[in-house]
């Protein structure tokens, strides 16, 4: 059986009752780097080395940390993924 809360219910609807707080106070809540000074630290950085990699910033971090993950690979979440 699904769990069907999860699906266009009533997850969604806490899931949009964040965003709608967050962006009625000015703050990208999907944004995980809330710091100012970290985001501007990043967006300072050249084009060049942003867009060196996919998601660059994260590629530099998990492989300085030795931090297994698959380079330049995006996976989307799939909630329906093995549960039928």
């Amino acid at each position: 059986a699904k769990w069907k809360s999860f699906y266009r219910q009533t997850q969604e609807v806490y899931l949009m009752k964040e965003e709608m707080v967050a962006g009625a106070n000015g703050i990208e809540g999907r944004y995980p780097f809330l710091d100012r000074e970290c985001v501007q630290e990043f967006l300072l950085l050249k084009p060049e080395l942003k867009n060196q990699f996919y998601k660059s910033a994260v590629h530099y971090y998990m492989t300085k940390y030795n931090f297994p993950f698959d380079v330049n690979l995006k996976l989307g979440f799939n909630a329906r993924k093995n549960i039928e």
